[in-house]
């Protein structure tokens, strides 16, 4: 009798349920991996949540100590403003993350925008303590990037305009237009490339063309991106084709 069969398939079925197993750890791995980061960008958010709040509160204090008249009131509290603002957009794109996942990059943006926040409370609260300690304060530090620019280490997603730390990005080859360009996504529309084969790409309607979302001025992913849905923007999406390693690769000699 002749086992060979019974043994390839034996073989065939046995590598099926390790790839099975394997896959599945990694699944479970993601998933905790997930969650831990999803936990960590809800405990940051609490806290620099608080820190906005308690800076308002301080600031109104201030405001009927020394006056309204106080000569740094409106660059103050225009920073404050902008902060707010800078809040709410987080508070919008946390609430669109999955509490349950699988990618933990997926929450890099996130937490991109609560480190900005929380550099911006950092140095209201230091203006702040120089008021309350009748010292004058010194408005430079709002204008201080802690770290440098933090214009310059995100960007936003060719395709979506996600906003994402530049290093995290990933640079992917397509065809547009039936030509090749090298641009850089984030890790959903590089997944979507690769398992569909084209991703949306986000345009605006402009005296009735499309205009790619990087070539209009007032679209500003950072603050943009997470309520461009809420806002019923006039948009127009166009295909791509992803180019795939083995379509560059010359004939093999």
């Amino acid at each position: 009798m002749n086992w060979l069969p019974f043994i390839t398939a034996a073989v065939v079925i046995g590598l099926g349920y390790l790839l099975y197993t394997w896959q599945r750890q990694r699944q479970v791995s993601g998933a905790q991996a997930y969650r831990k980061r999803f936990l960590q960008v809800v405990t940051q958010l609490e806290t620099v949540t608080k820190g906005v709040t308690d800076i308002g509160n301080s600031l109104q204090t201030l405001q009927v100590r020394l006056g309204t008249r106080y000569p740094s009131w409106i660059k103050l509290f225009d920073y404050y403003e902008a902060t707010l603002a800078l809040c709410e957009t987080v508070l919008i794109a946390t609430r669109k993350l999955e509490p349950f996942g699988t990618s933990p990059s997926a929450l890099d943006s996130v937490l991109f925008l609560i480190r900005d926040l929380r550099e911006r409370v950092g140095r209201l609260e230091l203006v702040v303590r120089q008021m309350i300690g009748g010292e004058l304060p010194d408005l430079g530090i709002l204008q201080v990037q802690a770290d440098g620019p933090l214009t310059s280490v995100v960007k936003g997603c060719y395709f979506c305009s996600r906003p994402v730390i530049a290093d995290k990005q990933t640079e992917v080859r397509v065809r547009l237009d039936g030509q090749l360009r090298q641009v850089h996504g984030c890790k959903v529309c590089r997944d979507e490339l690769t398992s569909t084969r084209k991703v949306k790409v986000l345009h605006f309607m402009i005296e009735g063309q499309p205009v790619h979302w990087s070539q209009v001025n007032d679209y500003r992913p950072n603050e943009d991106f997470w309520s461009i849905n809420q806002e019923q923007s006039d948009v127009t999406k166009r295909h791509l084709v992803l180019v795939t390693s083995h379509t560059e690769a010359g004939p093999v000699e």
